[in-house]
């Protein structure tokens, strides 16, 4: 089943990846934390799971738990 996106999903996405993106740059996240949270929603999307695991990814709340979970890993 192919992934069908709105415009609005795209949108998400886009606020997804910079927000990933802009936590590596901003030193809030590491280099294998960014890499592992965007490969885990490529590999969702590529295995279908996208009515689960890929929509989950794109609410703002799903990256806000991420970083927490980011912050609560540092040493």
């Amino acid at each position: 089943m192919k992934l069908d996106m709105t415009e609005s999903d795209h949108q998400k996405l886009d606020a997804l990846i910079d927000g990933i993106l802009n936590a590596y740059k901003d030193g809030e996240v590491t280099l294998e934390q960014a890499r592992a949270a965007l490969a885990h929603v490529i590999c969702a999307a590529a295995v279908q799971d996208e009515p689960f695991e890929v929509r989950r990814w794109l609410e703002p709340e799903r990256f806000d738990r991420w970083m927490e979970a980011c912050r609560a890993a540092r040493p």
